[in-house]
């Protein structure tokens, strides 16, 4: 009894988010979104014995990127009451 959410957003917004949150770490920010995925890939295989960021894997998919963090939260909040 769960609700699957994959939230998601472009390159640009993922990198300007990475930088805002965490900082510059030196590291060129392609290998940081990398080695991200790759943890959330393995974490997500690891747990569901499914694939990350396949869509019927979800009930939800966002683009936070284009609506915005608020909005995101404002359509899972809605579908969790459904």
């Amino acid at each position: 009894d769960a609700l699957h959410v994959f939230i998601h957003a472009d390159y640009a917004h993922r990198a300007a988010h990475v930088l805002e949150k965490y900082g510059d770490n030196g590291k060129p920010m392609e290998q940081r979104l990398r080695e991200k995925d790759s943890r959330r890939r393995n974490y997500y295989r690891f747990h569901t014995d499914r694939e990350w960021g396949i869509c019927p894997n979800y009930h939800l998919a966002l683009d936070s990127g284009l609506l915005g963090y608020d909005v995101c939260v404002d359509l899972i909040m809605a579908a969790a009451r459904c």
